[in-house]
Protein backbone atom coordinates (compact mmCIF):
# COMPACT_ATOMS: atom_id res chain seq x y z
CA UNK A 1 0.00 0.00 0.00
CA UNK A 2 2.93 2.33 0.56
CA UNK A 3 3.44 2.33 -3.18
CA UNK A 4 -0.19 3.38 -3.76
CA UNK A 5 0.07 6.15 -1.16
CA UNK A 6 3.25 7.44 -2.79
CA UNK A 7 1.59 7.45 -6.20
CA UNK A 8 -1.46 9.31 -4.87
CA UNK A 9 0.80 11.90 -3.25
CA UNK A 10 2.67 12.29 -6.52
CA UNK A 11 -0.65 12.68 -8.37
CA UNK A 12 -1.75 15.49 -6.01
CA UNK A 13 1.57 17.26 -6.47
CA UNK A 14 1.31 16.98 -10.27
CA UNK A 15 -2.27 18.27 -10.23
CA UNK A 16 -1.13 21.28 -8.17
CA UNK A 17 1.66 21.94 -10.69
CA UNK A 18 -0.78 21.64 -13.59
CA UNK A 19 -3.18 24.09 -11.91
CA UNK A 20 -0.35 26.57 -11.29
CA UNK A 21 0.87 26.29 -14.90
CA UNK A 22 -2.65 26.86 -16.24
CA UNK A 23 -3.08 29.97 -14.09
CA UNK A 24 0.28 31.37 -15.25
CA UNK A 25 -0.59 30.69 -18.88
CA UNK A 26 -4.00 32.31 -18.42
CA UNK A 27 -2.54 35.40 -16.78
CA UNK A 28 0.08 35.74 -19.54
CA UNK A 29 -2.59 35.40 -22.23
CA UNK A 30 -4.78 38.07 -20.60
CA UNK A 31 -1.81 40.42 -20.33
CA UNK A 32 -0.97 39.87 -24.01
CA UNK A 33 -4.60 40.45 -25.06
CA UNK A 34 -4.77 43.68 -23.06
CA UNK A 35 -1.48 44.87 -24.56
CA UNK A 36 -2.59 44.19 -28.14
CA UNK A 37 -6.05 45.67 -27.49
CA UNK A 38 -4.54 48.86 -26.10
CA UNK A 39 -2.21 49.20 -29.08
CA UNK A 40 -5.12 48.72 -31.50
CA UNK A 41 -7.46 51.02 -29.57
CA UNK A 42 -10.00 48.28 -28.92
CA UNK A 43 -12.60 48.44 -26.18
CA UNK A 44 -13.81 45.61 -23.98
CA UNK A 45 -17.01 45.53 -26.06
CA UNK A 46 -14.98 45.03 -29.26
CA UNK A 47 -13.22 42.06 -27.73
CA UNK A 48 -16.40 40.54 -26.29
CA UNK A 49 -18.22 40.87 -29.62
CA UNK A 50 -15.40 38.99 -31.32
CA UNK A 51 -16.17 35.93 -29.17
CA UNK A 52 -19.91 35.19 -29.44
CA UNK A 53 -21.21 33.35 -26.40
CA UNK A 54 -23.64 30.49 -26.38
CA UNK A 55 -27.14 31.77 -25.83
CA UNK A 56 -29.03 29.88 -23.17
CA UNK A 57 -32.50 28.83 -24.15
CA UNK A 58 -35.31 29.98 -21.98
CA UNK A 59 -37.04 27.11 -20.27
CA UNK A 60 -40.55 28.45 -20.75
CA UNK A 61 -40.88 30.29 -24.04
CA UNK A 62 -44.59 29.67 -24.51
CA UNK A 63 -46.99 32.49 -23.93
CA UNK A 64 -49.78 31.97 -21.44
CA UNK A 65 -53.06 31.00 -23.08
CA UNK A 66 -55.40 33.86 -23.85
CA UNK A 67 -58.27 34.38 -21.42
CA UNK A 68 -61.59 33.51 -23.09
CA UNK A 69 -64.01 33.42 -20.16
CA UNK A 70 -64.45 35.91 -17.32
CA UNK A 71 -67.05 36.63 -14.65
CA UNK A 72 -67.93 39.90 -12.90
CA UNK A 73 -65.84 38.86 -9.84
CA UNK A 74 -62.61 38.77 -11.87
CA UNK A 75 -62.32 34.99 -12.24
CA UNK A 76 -60.84 33.98 -15.58
CA UNK A 77 -60.43 30.81 -17.61
CA UNK A 78 -58.66 30.11 -20.90
CA UNK A 79 -61.06 27.36 -21.91
CA UNK A 80 -58.40 24.71 -21.46
CA UNK A 81 -58.57 21.97 -18.91
CA UNK A 82 -61.42 21.14 -16.59
CA UNK A 83 -64.37 23.47 -16.19
CA UNK A 84 -63.59 25.76 -13.25
CA UNK A 85 -65.67 25.65 -10.11
CA UNK A 86 -66.85 29.25 -10.51
CA UNK A 87 -68.43 28.35 -13.90
CA UNK A 88 -69.81 25.03 -12.66
CA UNK A 89 -71.36 26.50 -9.50
CA UNK A 90 -72.92 29.49 -11.29
CA UNK A 91 -75.59 27.35 -12.94
CA UNK A 92 -75.05 29.23 -16.21
CA UNK A 93 -73.60 27.81 -19.41
CA UNK A 94 -69.94 28.62 -19.99
CA UNK A 95 -70.90 30.69 -23.03
CA UNK A 96 -72.48 33.23 -20.64
CA UNK A 97 -68.94 34.11 -19.47
CA UNK A 98 -67.41 34.27 -22.95
CA UNK A 99 -65.43 37.47 -23.53
CA UNK A 100 -66.71 39.21 -26.64
CA UNK A 101 -64.00 40.97 -28.59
Amino acid sequence: MANLQALLKQQRELEAQIHKAREETREAAIAKILEVAEEAGLTAADICNAFPMKIQRKTNTRASPKVKYKDNKGNTWSGRGALPRWVRDSGKPKEAFLIKE
